[in-house]
């Protein structure tokens, strides 16, 4: 296995600004506290108040292919920590409920690709979008592997077909997904099931005093703290 040279924060933030100069939307990203309490990275927000809620990871390559993949070919951990697979089962929910939510990887390994796709405005042509499937109950060693040919696994107790796409369809996915309002979009880094209106509102409100907005190439982009 070809192990990754560059960190998952790396990946994330280069990305994350491809994907907001490419696209022109604005971005909400949580703090680590809040990532693991709802299994996301970045809350991208389109026109109309499309969401697309991304996980980042980076990927291994392999150097010897299983056979039902095709080269080149990748793997990534599911994270687990004493609860076990938390930030999974997060994202898995978020997908379940109806919300656009999904693994992003790289495809690729190499610190020069990873600053060449960055200058040369690529990285979305060269990663993917997998959706995170069903929610994972055991200590079992979890992983997903893919190919570049529009395969996907999960490796639970069997393997499970996985959606995958491009992360160069996102204008596309953006444009299907599901409208949220302000309250939706705050309840949505939270792993609650439902708030009542004044419950919501208070949320709201609190997240705006704790929240930091500043301008990232003319949008307005919202820290959560």
């Amino acid at each position: 296995m070809i192990k990754s040279e560059f960190s998952e924060r790396l990946f994330e933030t280069l990305i994350n600004h491809e994907i907001l100069c490419s696209l022109g939307c604005d971005i909400y990203i949580p703090t680590q506290a809040k990532e693991s309490q709802s299994g996301l990275d970045a809350l991208f927000q389109g026109r109309k108040r499309k969401i697309l809620a991304l996980q980042y990871k980076v990927v291994n390559q392999y150097d010897k292919i299983p056979n039902y993949l095709k080269a080149p070919a990748f793997q990534f951990n599911l994270h687990y920590d004493e609860k076990g697979y938390t930030q999974h089962n997060h994202l898995a929910k978020k997908s379940i409920r109806g919300l656009n939510a999904f693994y992003a990887v790289p495809a690729f390994v190499g610190y020069k690709e990873l600053y060449n796709n960055y200058h040369l405005k690529t990285l979305l042509d060269n990663s993917y979008l997998i959706s995170p499937g069903r929610e994972i109950n055991d200590k079992k060693h979890h992983y997903i592997n893919f190919d570049t040919n529009s395969t996907a696994y999960l490796h639970s107790k069997e393997k499970v077909s996985v959606q995958l796409k491009t992360l160069s369809d996102l204008p596309r996915i953006l444009e299907e997904c599901d409208s949220y309002s302000k309250d939706s979009l705050v309840q949505l880094l939270s792993d609650d099931a439902t708030f009542t209106s004044e419950e919501t509102q208070n949320k709201i409100v609190q997240k705006e005093q704790q929240g930091i907005s500043f301008l990232w190439d003319n949008k307005i982009i919202l820290l959560v703290l």
